[in-house]
């Protein structure tokens, strides 16, 4: 039986992936009631997409991992952890922030993905990041750092979050529950950008290619 549960609700333009961090500044008046109530009670709250306040909505619990700063106006930033994923049964508001009750998930029992094509994905994503301006030793920490990770899910979700997705495609990639299915969708996006940053390469590094042309 899945673990439901009422929780507040911030609703957001980005995505929280579960064992992903996030900085927040948090200025409305309601979602600063809403951190005092968290804080008072030691608890987190749920994360979802502006969107996304409805009915079977998908969005990521989140606890406060650190307090970066507390404003005398009653605003804070924070870093806030991602922890499991839940579903809206019915969004409420009984205490001037958002709340609902939610179901705790988790992925389906399907079949394990192959760990070739866990592998195919991950050797994508480290082509993905040598393309990115980042110094030699970071992209090696961050290679390793991927080599030490052993859980698809985990993998998936960093992918998720790092490769520049709008909140939508996110949203959609966050409520899959089909570890296939969710390998599947980030092998193609990830060749899909490398297809992107090849045909850039080629029309910069063409003898036609003027810049000044726009």
């Amino acid at each position: 039986m899945l673990d439901q549960q009422v929780i507040p609700l911030f609703a957001l333009p980005r995505v929280l992936f579960p064992k992903m961090m996030l900085p927040l500044h948090i200025f409305e008046d309601r979602y600063k009631e809403m951190i005092r109530y968290c804080l008072d009670r030691g608890q987190g709250f749920g994360i979802l997409t502006d969107e996304a306040l409805e009915p079977g909505s998908i969005g990521t619990m989140a606890s406060i991992h650190k307090i970066v700063k507390k404003y005398s106006d009653g605003r804070y930033d924070l870093m806030v952890l991602g922890g499991q994923r839940f579903r809206l049964l019915q969004p409420i508001d009984l205490l001037g922030f958002p709340q609902g009750h939610v179901e705790l998930i988790d992925d389906l029992p399907e079949d394990a993905v192959a760990e070739e094509q866990v592998q195919n994905m991950l050797e994508l994503y480290k082509g993905f990041i040598s393309r990115l301006a980042l110094k030699h030793s970071q992209r090696e920490d961050l290679s390793d750092i991927l080599d030490d990770i052993n859980s698809e899910q985990d993998i998936s979700y960093i992918i998720s979050q790092t490769i520049g997705m709008d909140a939508q495609r996110q949203a959609e990639l966050l409520g899959v529950t089909n570890p296939v299915e969710r390998v599947e969708k980030l092998t193609g996006e990830l060749r899909r950008l490398r297809r992107v940053n090849q045909i850039a390469r080629n029309l910069f590094e063409s003898d036609d290619f003027d810049p000044s042309m726009n």
